[in-house]
Parts: structure tokens; sequence; C-alpha cells
């Protein structure tokens, strides 16, 4: 046979599955063509075809390089290496073989879509703008200008203009349902949900039945809080496009939103089997592990999926942040050095300080201007602890400007917003649109309250939208960035801080206690129905419940010596599996399994509370207490025991019993907390009366009083404006 026969034989070889044979033959073809200085390009592009068909990627890389040093003009075979490496993620190889070939052909569509590629692949987002707008110059209708283009402009945070990018690409190629689909994301981005409605309801059957259109509205969907829906879709969409990853990333976060951490995790396995490499499915795993209680697996997970801190995005930020802290898992020193390089990365990328922008009006001629940002002002701790201070500031003293960043609202929302003097939403807007929105308000004091926690927006604060800005609240640690001013705690709180902590923020101490717990309603505190066994309980979330942490409380019922029993509680109860696993922890501490009850979840706050009746001493968790199950305990009057730890995150509870005059409840460590364990089990139930003395102490201490902390607050609002402008 000749070249041509041989070539022919291979290829139909090739395309029936005889891919040994093929291989044979194409290798055949370009070592007799390589000795004579003439490869042809078919024979090459054809076996690093087969090779990644196999899945034999190092292989095809050789390959690739091999060959291209030979026939370094031939266009498609670049294009295949350049598209190998950037599945490979191998970046830099896919941009220098682009760079190349561009020398080569500069205004090649090929190479110009690819280098695109690479550019957002590199998260080199005004470099891949501009490589598609050169492209759709030279060919004004190629549709992966159009969608390379729009994607761009979305990682850009230009939302409004990646939405006419892609309804012009669905105009001019009406039959591609990436038009449709991008369109659908990006109004649902930009928040407006009705609009994509009507898109799709206007779609044929056959069009709502593309994978593609499904992932649209599976996003829809969950941006609407509708996670049941989505859940279900989602999990159709991963049996469909398993190869997808964020159709299990979505299908976890649906499952997670309902409380199914279990299922989410499994999940998450699931989709790592088919992309082991995933970095978001390791970063989703790692955040489910933590949900579970296994904090060294989940920050290894965390860790691995980070890989280069210097390109690290906010989700990763946040996740290493609140787990590192919350289980001492990373240096405070490390977690510094993190959030700095993350904030020196960010302020690269915006336009400075916006608030020195703006000519601000006269402070002496009006009251102090204060926002509060926070992604929950909703029925969640933070929400339920900052709405009596926005209740009692002086309005002649401060003006209050609500700021939310959260998915969704419920009834509290809008008793918060009414206590508001203007209310601002940036749940849809970029980091430094928001910054912007918010420099024009003028603000004095910008006061975040959610730190590294879910949904928050600390990438506003870097661009400096306010002359001042705090961390209040909702964060146990501090963040470390520079755009913070100052953190507002209070003496005990601030107790166990290390040096590094204690320097990265000017601490700002309120007296008399760093919050307020005053309920709009009391609930009913209950007399013993009969005489039972003395009861334990604990209703933190389960991740809380650390192998230290139940060490402790098992030792506590050991050394107790009478008859016992230990009730936990958490919201992660809604899963039997869940329950399980915690039974099964205690279980190979020592614990009795008749020692031990898991309550079940309970709809409504009501309902929640009166289980504290069931219960005679809250243990509060290690490292990382309670703030909001030791108010409830303690307005249930339920004596709360807390070991005073380290840092932040293991003083909250301190913070509460100490300044609502209960510090006969703190212990300095583990030895001490099981002898008041054992003083207050001496001491047999508390009566009905006892319980309400408990209610009494806590509602007339400084922590009873809301007009208190809103007094303190704003006092320190106003030392710390005098300061600046002094």
């Amino acid at each position: 046979m000749d070249t041509q026969q041989i070539r022919e034989k291979a290829w139909a070889l090739h395309q029936k599955g005889g891919l040994e044979e093929a291989e044979r033959l194409y290798r055949m073809l370009i070592e007799e063509c390589s000795k004579k200085g003439e490869i042809d390009s078919r024979d090459a592009i054809n076996l690093g075809g087969l090779l990644r068909q196999q899945g034999r990627l190092k292989e095809a890389e050789k390959h690739y390089k091999n060959t291209l040093e030979l026939i370094p003009e031939c266009i498609q075979l670049r294009a295949n290496a350049i598209n190998l490496f950037i599945e490979a993620r191998k970046l830099e190889e896919a941009e220098n073989l682009n760079i190349a070939g561009l020398k080569l052909n500069p205004e090649d569509r090929t190479l110009l879509e690819t280098f695109g590629r690479v550019s957002l692949g590199k998260q080199e987002y005004q470099k891949a703008k501009s490589t598609f707008e050169k492209l759709l110059k030279l060919d004004k209708h190629n549709i992966n200008g159009f969608l390379g283009l729009g994607q761009a402009m979305d990682a850009l945070g230009n939302w409004e203009e990646a939405l006419e990018i892609f309804q012009e690409m669905k105009k001019l190629h009406p039959k591609d349902e990436r038009g449709t689909t991008n369109q659908l994301l990006m109004l649902q981005r930009l928040g407006r949900h009705r609009e994509a409605e009507v898109i799709y309801a206007n779609l044929d059957p056959n069009q709502k039945a593309s994978v593609q259109i499904k992932t649209a509205l599976a996003n829809l969907l969950m941006d609407k809080q509708d996670n049941e829906t989505a859940e279900r879709l989602l999990s159709n969409l991963c049996m469909e496009d398993p190869y997808n990853s964020s159709h299990w990333l979505n299908h976890a976060a649906t499952l997670k939103a309902l409380k199914h951490n279990n299922a989410s995790c499994r999940v998450i396995k699931e989709g790592i089997k088919r992309e082991p490499l995933n970095s978001d499915l390791k970063l989703a795993l790692g955040q489910s592990l933590a949900e579970m209680g296994r904090h060294k697996a989940a920050i290894s997970c965390v860790l691995e999926a980070s890989n280069n801190f210097n390109s690290m995005n906010a989700t990763y930020l946040t996740n290493i942040q609140f787990i590192g802290a919350g289980y001492n898992l990373i240096e405070s020193i490390e977690r510094k050095r993190i959030a700095r390089e993350w904030e020196g990365k960010t302020q690269r990328e915006g336009v400075g300080a916006l608030w020195g922008d703006r000519i601000r009006s006269n402070m002496r001629k009006r009251p102090l201007r204060i926002g509060y940002l926070s992604a929950d002002f909703t029925t969640h701790p933070v929400g339920r602890f900052i709405y009596p201070v926005l209740k009692n500031h002086n309005k002649n003293e401060v003006t209050v400007v609500g700021i939310t960043c959260g998915p969704h609202e419920d009834i509290l929302t809008h008793k918060i917003r009414m206590e508001c003097d203007e209310w601002v939403n940036i749940n849809y807007r970029t980091d430094l649109e928001a910054a912007r929105i918010l420099s024009d308000k003028q603000l004095d004091i910008l006061v975040e309250l959610g730190g590294y926690t879910a949904h928050n927006r600390l990438g506003v604060l870097v661009h400096k939208p306010a002359p001042l800005q705090f961390s209040y609240l909702g964060y146990y640690a501090p963040t470390y960035l520079k755009c913070i001013d100052g953190w507002i705690g209070d003496k005990e709180l601030f107790g166990g801080l290390n040096s590094t902590d204690s320097e990265s923020h000017k601490l700002l101490l309120v007296k008399g206690g760093y919050m307020s717990f005053f309920p709009e309603a009391m609930p009913k505190i209950a007399a013993i129905r009969e005489v039972r066994q003395l009861q334990f309980g604990c209703f933190n979330h389960a991740r809380k419940l650390t192998h230290e942490c139940i060490e402790l409380f098992c030792n506590v019922m050991r050394e107790t010596h009478r008859e016992t029993k230990l009730l936990l509680k958490s919201i992660s109860f809604v899963e039997k599996v869940e329950q399980h696993r915690i039974k099964k922890m205690f279980a190979e501490a020592g614990l009795a399994e008749d020692k031990l009850i898991t309550l079940p979840w309970v709809e409504g706050w009501d309902n929640h509370m009166k289980m504290y009746n069931e219960i005679d001493i809250a243990l509060d968790p290690i490292p990382y207490g309670g703030a909001t199950t030791t108010c409830e305990a303690l307005i249930m009057g339920v004596p709360v025991l807390s070991l005073a730890g380290e840092g932040m995150v293991g003083r909250l509870s301190t913070s509460i019993l100490i300044n609502a005059g209960l510090s006969k409840w703190v212990a300095k460590d583990k030895i001490e907390y099981i002898n008041k364990a054992k003083s207050i089990c001496n001491n047999n139930h508390l009566s009905k009366e006892e319980r309400e003395q408990v209610r009494y102490q806590l509602m007339s201490s400084s922590l009873g009083d809301p007009k208190r902390l809103a007094r303190e607050l704003e006092k320190i609002y106003d030392n710390e404006q005098r300061l600046r402008n002094s």
C-alpha cells in the first residue's frame, strides 16, 4: 500500500474503534514522513486525537510538542495542543504555544479564540476581553467570539454589558442554545428573575429539554431559594451530564440548604470520582466535612483546593479563615498573611479609596451616617442581635443605613428595614459597583457584621467606600484586612486573643458587653413535669462537637456520679444519618448509648425554645463556643457552663455570662468545668422560680439593655470619628 492508502486504512480503523492498529499505522506514517522532513499534518492531528480519546494525556502532550517542532505552521494541530493543555489546567504551557502561533499568524481566528480561552482560564479577564473583541472585529458573526466576550464581561462584573452581548449572540445564532442559556444566567445574576421566567416560558419543549437550558433554570431556582425544585432538577442533571462539575456542586448546595449535609457530602464525592482534580469540588468537600465536624480533613481539602494563595478568590479565603479560626487548625499569623495577600490582589483590581473621591457634606450640620452591612438581616443570630440595637439608636445622633447583601428576606428583614433611615440592596452588584454606590451614600462609618461567613462582601470594603470601617458581631475572629479600622467587642470577649489577633485591628471595647439579648416575646418557662433524671444539654450545631469537646462532655457525665442524661439538639439532626454519626462518636468516647438523646429539629422559634425546659444544665462546647444558644438557655433559666478559652471563638459565652453577672458558671480550665458541673448537680433540679430568677438576672443586667448597647456603640462611633478628624 502507498502512503495515502495506509492513511485511509488508519482513519477507517480509527472510526470503527480499532484504535491499537490505527495508532500503529499513524505512528508508522509519522516516522516514515519525518525521515523525509515532511510530516502530513493529518496524521499528527489524528494521532493526537486518538491519544486524547483514550485518556493518554501525557503521551498526547509529548506527541504535540514533538510534531509542532516539525510543523509549527499547522494551526489545527497547535489549537488541539492548546486545548489539551487548557483541559489539563497547564495554562502557562497553553499560553506559550498560543503566543508562538500568533507570532506566525497574528490574525488567525482559531488561535485568537484559544488565546482568549487561555486568558479566561488564567483569570486575566481584561486580556480575554481584548482578545475576543479583536476576534469579533475580524469576524463580526463569530459565535465563539460572542461567547468568550460575554464570559469575560461576566467575570469583570460588567453584567449588563454581558447580557447585551448574549442577547446579540442569540439574535445572530438563534439555533445555538448557548445564547439563550447565558441570557438566562445573566438575568439571574442581575436579579431580574421575572424576565428570565418569561424567556423560559416561551421556549419550545425541545429547548426546555436541553441540558444547558435546564442548567440555567436550576440556577434561577436556587437564586429564588426554591431549593426543593432545584434539587430534583439537579439530581437529574448529574445523571444526564455527569462530567459537568457545576451540576454536582449545585446539587450539593441545594441539599445543604435543605439541611441534608451528609447527602450533600455524598453528592460531592460522586462528582470528585468523575473529576478528581477539580478544585471547586474539593473546596465544597472541605465545607461539607467542616459541617460534619471533620475539621482536620476539611482544612486539608480547602488547602489542597487553593493550591496558590496568590490567585485565591473570595470563596477560598472565606473557607480557609472560617475553618482555620473556628477550630484552631491554621495559625493566626498564617491566616493574616493569606488575608493580606488577597486584600492586596483585590486592591490592585480597584481604583483606590472611593470615599475620598466624593464631595462630602459638612458633618457639623448633620448626624453621623452609620452603615450596617450584612447578609443576615433575617431570622438569623446576626439579625436577632442587631435588631434591638437599630431600634434603640438615637436618630438625632445617627442616621442608620441598612445595607443588605443576602440572598433572601423574611419577616425580621422587614422589621429591620423599618428601623433604618435608608436601605440599600447590593446583592446583585459587583464589589466595585457596590463600593461606588456606598461611597455615594457619604457614610462616616461602615460596620460589617459578617466577617468570613457565607455571602460576605468583604471585597466591597477593600475599595474603602467609607473613611472608617469596623467589624462587629457576626464573626468570631479578626478579618486581618487593612481596610478594617477597628474591631468591636468587649474586655472579656477579647481576653483570650493572642498577640497576632490583638494587634491586627484597633480593639474597640464596649462597656457592659458587646451584645444585647432582648426577645420581643418571652417564651414560657415550664415547671418540671415529673421527677426525672438530671439532664445536661447542648443545642449548638453538631459541627462544634469536636473530639475534644465530646471527651469533655463524657468526662462531665462520668464525674457527676449519678444517673444523668445528655440531650443534644442540632439543626443538622434533620438527617437521621447525622444523628447516628454523633451517637457513634460519643459511644467511641465511652458514653453508654442510653445516656445520650438526640432531639429532632423542630419548626419555629417558640417550639425550639420549649425544648430548653427539658434540660437542667447547658454545656457550652469547646473550642468553638456558643452565643445565641447561651442567651437562649439563660432566657429559659438554664445555667450554662462555659470554659474561658482562646481567641474570641472561645470566649463568646464567657463574655455573655460575665456581663450578665453569672461569672460563677465560667471555668478557667477543664477540671474546673467538670467540678462546676458536679456542684450544680448536687443542688438537683432548679425550680420554676429559680429558673425565672436566672432569666431576671440576665434581663436586669447590661445584656438585657439594648438601649445601653446602642448608646455605647454611638460613643465609640463618635470618639473614633473625632480622633480621625483631629
